[in-house]
């Protein structure tokens, strides 16, 4: 009896230690010392260019109502869409495959490529050949990120910003699971050339001030789980399974020995 005891200790040890995971590989910024001052990480939001099927909310604005509702009347456009932001609706044009949008009376305009604020230049010169003192206004209304792989709700959400950083979108999945690999998040960028892949660090304090802190529409976020992640859930089932036995047979033994 106490040696099948020592048997289950010594089977069920290896199997307890490829269980645990070590404080550092589940720490965020791990890198940023707890005893140094606090620091400033200077920003860098990367320049977001329009793509096909984006939606944007534009307005034309001057000081003759009529001409503003001329120029902003919805039914004179047919790729308007209604997007729902956080209980509100917003009127936005869809970008079309060609990269172009219809703006009633100004007509056709390519924003593909383009920056919100280079949009926002080449619609105002169009708008100027029509009236004087026009104000623009474009904005960005898709704002849409998947995320995938090792988190608690993985799925497409939508944020109601112009923009989102990774922790904030690892918040709205859940935050990241127990197995995670928090040293090598994989990020999907659709580009005009094709799509980008990224890789980066969470526990990395360099990662505060890089380029792909914030993230950007239509971006896929992929956590990778851990190496031994595979390993553990097998040596868990395992445990189970040895435990079982291990059960079983101190049971029939037990009745063994009552019945002598």
């Amino acid at each position: 009896m106490i040696i099948f005891k020592k048997f289950k200790i010594i089977i069920l040890l290896p199997l307890i230690f490829a269980s645990c995971t070590s404080y550092r590989d589940i720490t965020y910024l791990r890198s940023l010392n707890p005893s140094t001052a606090d620091s400033l990480y200077l920003s860098h939001t990367g320049k977001y260019r329009i793509q096909p099927a984006d939606i944007l909310y534009i307005r034309v604005n001057c000081m003759d109502e009529n001409i503003n509702n001329v120029f902003n009347k919805n039914s004179l456009s047919s790729n308007l869409v209604s997007a729902n932001l956080g209980g509100f609706y917003v009127i936005g044009y869809t970008v079309e495959p060609d990269g172009t949008i219809k703006l009633p009376v100004l007509g056709k305009i390519v924003v593909s490529g383009l920056t919100l604020a280079e949009a926002l230049s080449a619609i105002q010169q169009l708008a100027d050949k029509y009236i004087s003192n026009a104000q623009i206004d474009v904005k960005l209304v898709s704002f849409k990120i998947s995320v995938i792989g090792e988190v608690r709700k993985p799925g497409q959400f939508e944020i109601f910003n112009d923009k989102a950083n990774v922790f904030e979108a690892l918040a709205i999945a859940g935050d990241l699971s127990y197995y995670a690999n928090r040293k090598n998040i994989l990020i999907l960028r659709s580009e005009p050339e094709g799509i980008r892949t990224y890789r980066i660090d969470l526990t990395n304090k360099n990662i505060l001030a890089s380029p792909l802190f914030y993230l950007q529409p239509n971006d896929i976020v992929y956590v990778e789980p851990l190496k031994n992640t595979g390993f553990r859930l097998t040596a868990a089932d395992y445990s189970v399974l040895i435990s079982t036995i291990a059960v079983t047979l101190t049971t029939f033994i037990l009745i063994k020995n009552i019945n002598k």
